[in-house]
């Protein structure tokens, strides 16, 4: 099993909204959407830590990312959300 499919995988576990892009430089973006508070940020950091996957080089944890050639993308738990503050 592959590091994205590992992430896939852990964040499905933890019911995470997101969803998981694998570029074909090997980088991994994590979309949260936008404005996503930091829990959702720490429940990624989390799986990626638990599964092994470098969190400092290729790999990024974001609101929307733009760009690049995606080979494979995987929407979690219903995909980004729009999050507000009230």
């Amino acid at each position: 099993m592959t590091q994205y499919q590992k992430l896939v995988q852990g964040l499905e576990q933890a019911k995470v909204p997101c969803n998981v892009k694998l570029f074909n430089t090997g980088d991994i973006a994590v979309e949260c959407g936008f404005n996503y508070p930091d829990e959702v940020f720490s429940q990624v950091w989390d799986v990626a830590e638990a599964v092994g996957l470098n969190t400092h080089r290729g790999f990024s944890i974001c609101a929307d990312v733009h760009g690049g050639v995606v080979e494979i993308q995987q929407r979690v738990y219903g995909g980004p959300k729009r999050y507000s503050y009230v």
